[in-house]
């Protein structure tokens, strides 16, 4: 598993290393965290709470984010809320499975075509720890039969067809509602 993006409240981080903390003791999986922020100490603080050594690994900010996404094979987006949510996106186009909170670009239409999987902002741990387990059972069925994930990719693009300026263009309308600009 792999999240990535800032450490701070609204991101909601806590939630998924609770949830990993449920799936721990029966289940073979890591959960790194890529990415820094204030709340850092906090949550590094609640993994070693949870025992959670070797099983939550702070990796720290990155430059190179598509590094960690082609590693990885379930993203995890918590967030309670986004302007727009980009780091979906780059892990859908890397070809991660995506759970994710349904904000932002994220909705019903995206979560329809299985490549994206979704959970109301704010739900707890156990909802979050359900989905992890649904991938870690079997992440063929998830994604299909094979590990290249380019057709189901394609057919959620072309189910959500959107071009590289039009995303840009939602991205630039999303912030400007986020602050207020006309």
């Amino acid at each position: 598993f792999l999240y990535l993006g800032r450490l701070a409240k609204g991101k909601n981080v806590e939630t998924i290393i609770k949830a990993a903390g449920i799936l721990a003791k029966n289940h073979d999986f890591v959960l790194n965290i890529v990415g820094d922020g204030k709340e850092r100490y906090k949550l590094e603080t609640l993994a070693k709470k949870l025992k959670l050594d070797g099983k939550v690994v702070f990796l720290g900010a990155t430059q190179r984010p598509w590094e960690y996404y082609a590693s990885a094979g379930c993203f995890l987006f918590p967030s309670l809320h986004e302007s727009f949510g980009m780091s979906p996106l780059e892990a859908l186009a890397s070809g991660c499975f995506v759970i994710s909170s349904s904000v932002g670009w994220i909705g019903a239409r995206e979560c329809a075509v299985g490549v994206i999987k979704c959970i109301e902002p704010g739900k707890g741990a156990f909802e979050w720890a359900h989905a992890m387990l649904e991938y870690l059972k079997n992440p063929a069925n998830v994604l299909g039969s094979s590990n290249d994930h380019s057709a189901l990719l394609k057919s959620a693009f072309d189910f959500y067809p959107y071009s590289k300026d039009q995303i840009y263009g939602l991205q630039k309308e999303s912030f400007k509602k986020a602050v207020g600009w006309k």
